[in-house]
């Protein structure tokens, strides 16, 4: 190999470190930049994670999305102590609009419960408001609609049906998905109410064979 053939490939070599170096502190660079515009704009870059087809919709909070058949629906989002919260999809760019406002004023409201939302319509589904709550109120973030409670949490079905379980249970619950199919409800107000057909969703379904008692009656649907 003659000497200049080797200093041809000493230079393309260290021309290789250089460019790795630089490609690694731009992307440093890059991961700082996204991480201080989210802290100081928290919805700026919202369409960046939710957009399929690279379009931004008008209205702060949401997003255009296209199906695989080409329908465009709107979907809604905002960041709330550093974690991205979906709100939910929407057949128009108003009614997604109208989520991530009222989505806004839960998380700015300081002394909101569950209970005031029982009767009042919203935009936001009900299991929605339920976790916004509790992130707000308890700071911990769960995808299922549960609030804490002193010694114990509830698991909305509905605005008016609310299962309670002992905080033990916190961790299984948090990660299954109770659906209802029948309730029977309990004839006698002192005791337990029993929930007896429900099932539960984690990655697979489990059929529930033993009863789960709650402590507030169930209406008979």
């Amino acid at each position: 190999m003659t000497s200049c053939t080797h200093l041809t490939l000493l230079s393309i070599a260290k021309l290789y470190i250089f460019v790795n170096r630089i490609s690694a502190i731009a992307s440093r660079l890059s991961f700082c930049y996204s991480i201080l515009i989210t802290k100081v704009y928290p919805n700026a870059y919202l369409h960046n994670i939710f957009t399929v087809n690279k379009e931004r919709s008008m209205t702060q909070g949401v997003s255009i999305a296209t199906k695989k058949d080409g329908t465009v629906y709107y979907r809604a989002g905002l960041y709330y102590k550093n974690k991205h919260i979906s709100l939910g999809s929407y057949a128009d760019e108003t009614t997604a609009g109208n989520a991530y406002l009222e989505a806004l004023a839960i998380l700015g409201s300081l002394d909101q419960l569950p209970e005031d939302y029982i009767e009042q319509p919203t935009t936001l589904s009900f299991e929605k408001i339920i976790v916004l709550l509790n992130f707000r109120n308890n700071g911990i973030y769960f995808k299922n609609p549960i609030y804490l409670r002193n010694g114990y949490f509830s698991y909305y079905l509905s605005r008016i049906e609310e299962l309670k379980f002992d905080v033990d249970d916190l961790f299984y619950y948090s990660s299954r998905k109770i659906q209802k199919r029948t309730l029977r409800a309990c004839s006698i107000p002192s005791s337990p109410a029993t929930a007896s057909a429900l099932t539960l969703l984690p990655e697979e379904t489990i059929s529930l064979s033993t009863e789960i008692k709650v402590t507030s009656a169930i209406p008979i649907l």
